[in-house]
Order: C-alpha cells, then structure tokens, then sequence
C-alpha cells in the first residue's frame, strides 16, 4: 500500500487569511445588491441616483468563483478532521456549528414571513449535507486506500480538464435553470441549480487537494499562470461596457468562461496567499476566528445599516456601498466578537 504525506494539522494561516478576505467580499456583495442588478434583496434606495452600474460586473465575477472556493476550502479540512474525530464526534460537531445557526435563521424566516427559507445560510445547509454525503462514502470505502500517489499534483492539464467537465455539466443545467432560479431540491435543500455543478465540484476538489496535498505542492509554473489568466479574465468583464462585442460574446459563453474563471481564480489565489500571506499576527487570527460568525450575521447589519441610512445622499450610489460595506464588515466582525464572549458560543461561531 503506497504511503501518502497528508498535510500537517498545524494551522493554515494562508486559508485563514483567504477566508477572511472572501468573508469581508461576500459583506460587500451583498451590500451591493440593493444599489445595483444583483437579485432580490429585501430593500431597495428610495433616491433613484444611487444606482451602480458597475456592479453589473462586479456581481457576476463574484459568483463566479467565491462560493465555489468557500466550498473548496471548507471541504480542504474536512477528512482531517474526520481522521482525527472519528464519524461520531465528526458528525456531532458538524451538526451543531452548521445546523445551529441553520435553525436559527429558519425560525426567524417563519416568524417574520411565515415562510421556510434558509437565505444565506443555505450555504451551510449544503455544506452539511455534503459533508454526511462524505462521510458515508468515507465508512463505506475506510478499507481501501484513500490517498493518491504524490505524484498526482493539480498542473494546467488537469486543471482544463476539470474546466472542460464542469463547463459542460453547466451548460446542460442552464437549458432549464437560469442565473438566480432557486428552488428546493428533494424538498429540505435550497438551491440555485445553475451554480450547483459548480459547487459539487469544488467541495469534492477540497477532499482531493486534502488527500493530494494540491495546495501546498502547488509549483509557481502553475500558480502563476492560474493567476495571469484568471486576472486577464476578470478585466475583460469589466471591460465589457467599453467594447460591447467582446462583452457580448463573454456573456453567450459564460457557462464555459464562468467554469475556466472559478478554477483559476480559486487555485491562483490559494497559491498567491501560500507564497505572500502565509503569516499570522494578533489582529489576523482575530479576523479568523470571526469570518464564521460575520458570515452568519452580515445580512442583517447590512439590512439594517440600509434602512436606518436610505434618503441620505452620499452624492453617489458608489460612495453610498462602500460607506455602507465598510460599516457592515466592522459592526459584523465586532458584533460576533461579542457573541463568541458569550460562554458556549463559540462552538457554533
């Protein structure tokens, strides 16, 4: 039986750092969606200027990797920590962090709408579900080596391959499932199913890149590379107002552009935060053990800071999402802060 050399259990400050920037990009997203096209949102401006086209641009690049690295990330420590907990103890602290803050928000939906909807935290929902799906296969296989030979690194090949796969998994799913369509699936699982190939795929690439060791052996030839092609294709959306062909045929084609841009941009930037961010500090572990709880609470100090700020002209709707992003980021992070304080918080934040 051939021996792999899993990743150390040792803190990843990179993973840590990269949470944290993606925790503080989905503040900013969603404190966009009222001041631009970017969905449903439970509030919308009364003073008609604060409308931000840009963020047309800003949203669809969004979508188009940092849930899917959520996902990857997440699912990065999972066989670790399953290894070392055992599928009791696994499952027991999974339900309790993921279905916790769950339950909350489902109460809080019934009581204000009288409906059952999870909002943000379908997120979690699916990541608990995967997570038991994981663990089934897990006691289903434990006597057959899990490991792969260390031999078997991400390069472009496979990443192009894996671009090639999920682009067409998507593009069949969008025949019948548009950008922005939810619905439940099985009845319990809220879903945009234009996005779940997506998402399957890059939780499933957390257990690999774990097993593999992908993220710590991923060489600069590739990391660079990933990062020039993903950076040259987020400029040419936000170039796409300015050459109308070229933001035409993007648009057409973003089942396969949208699928090459998620696994570039992923991997790019677990590979730049691994060579450049790989360092802690106070502040930055405080900032870490946050992200978790902020993604939880965001929303509703974002809903709140929109209404208690709507008819206060800023001069612009840009000024007015950045005020309104920047001051939902530092109440966020302190507000859990103060939750955490809270004896037996932090299990679940």
């Amino acid at each position: 039986m051939p021996t792999t050399v899993l990743p150390s259990v040792t803190r990843c400050h990179y993973l840590d750092n990269l949470k944290v920037l993606l925790t503080v990009l989905v503040v900013f997203h969603h404190a966009g969606q009222a001041y631009g096209d970017g969905g449903a949102w439970p509030y919308s401006p009364s003073l008609s200027h604060e409308y931000v086209g840009w963020l047309g641009n800003f949203f669809p690049v969004n979508a188009a990797f940092f849930m899917g690295l959520f996902f990857l990330i997440s699912a990065y420590f999972i066989p670790g920590s399953l290894d070392r907990s055992g599928t009791k103890q696994f499952v027991r602290k999974r339900a309790i962090r993921l279905g916790v803050p769950m339950l909350v928000v489902l109460i809080l939906s019934l009581s204000v709408t009288g409906k059952a909807e999870f909002a943000h935290t379908w997120f979690l929902e699916h990541l608990l579900f995967y997570s038991l799906a994981y663990v089934c296969i897990y006691e289903a296989c434990r006597k057959y080596e899990w490991g792969l030979k260390r031999d078997r690194r991400l390069n472009l090949l496979r990443v192009l391959l894996l671009a090639a796969g999920l682009s067409a998994v998507t593009y069949y799913v969008r025949l019948e499932n548009p950008i922005d369509h939810w619905k439940m699936l099985g009845g319990f699982l809220s879903s945009e199913p234009a996005h779940l190939p997506q998402y399957v795929l890059m939780f499933a690439l957390g257990i690999v890149a774990y097993r593999n060791d992908w993220f710590g052996s991923l060489s600069p030839s590739v990391g660079k590379v990933l990062l020039a092609v993903a950076g040259l294709m987020v400029l040419l959306v936000y170039l796409r107002p300015v050459y109308p062909f070229l933001g035409n045929n993007i648009w057409k084609n973003w089942w396969w552009y949208e699928a090459l841009l998620c696994l570039s941009l992923s991997f790019g930037l677990i590979y730049l935060y691994r060579v450049r961010f790989n360092r802690t500090s106070p502040f930055r572990r405080w900032l870490a053990d946050q992200a978790y709880g902020v993604y939880f609470f965001h929303l509703f100090v974002i809903i709140g800071l929109q209404y208690a700020f709507d008819g206060f002209d800023m001069g612009s709707g840009t000024v007015k999402f950045l005020f309104i992003g920047i001051c939902a980021t530092v109440v966020s992070f302190a507000l859990v802060y103060l939750v955490r304080s809270i004896p037996g918080m932090k299990r679940v934040l």
